[in-house]
């Protein structure tokens, strides 16, 4: 502090708040993700709209967005479904799902939104199966389908081709 007088020994450390939050899960979760899907659906429910048409609505926006960004990022012709897998796969990784493939379907290890499904599976696995929906539509992998498939110890959001 100001005023204050020299003494023996090392100086004292001096801490400050920070604005920056720091989360670790292990496995990643992403609650964020989901909060935002729901916040916007709240703002945006048409008239007409139930609510939860609304969150359905969103989340298959939400992920068609981060497709089409992706096949703008990565210069995308027509995508086969063995690169549509491989691309979807990346995408999936990088948002915390822990995909892999097996024979002809992408099962997802993890649930980013697990804490949330524990409460409300019907509503939060079908925001998933939506916002991976769009994904592959945002991706434009035709091929590629997102299922409900619900079992212990993994995402209920199962990858299959068609």
């Amino acid at each position: 502090p100001a005023g204050a007088t020299a003494r023996i020994g090392r100086a004292p450390k001096r801490y400050r708040a920070s604005n920056v939050n720091l989360e670790v899960t292990i496995p990643e979760r992403r609650y964020d993700l989901v909060g935002e899907i729901l916040l916007d659906a709240i703002a945006r429910t048409a008239a007409g709209e139930t609510p939860a048409d609304a969150v359905a609505r969103i989340a298959h926006d939400r992920g068609r967005e981060l497709g089409v960004a992706a096949r703008g990022d990565r210069n995308l012709g027509r995508l086969g479904p063995e690169r549509a897998t491989t691309i979807l796969v990346e995408l999936l990784t990088d948002l915390g799902f822990e995909p892999t493939s097996t024979g002809d379907r992408i099962v997802q290890r993890n649930c980013p939104f697990y804490r949330l499904a524990q409460r409300s599976s019907e509503l939060v696995c079908g925001i998933n199966q939506r916002f991976v929906d769009g994904l592959l539509d945002g991706l434009q992998a035709r091929r590629l389908r997102a299922d409900l498939d619900p079992a212990d110890g993994r995402c209920c959001v199962v990858i299959a081709r068609t």
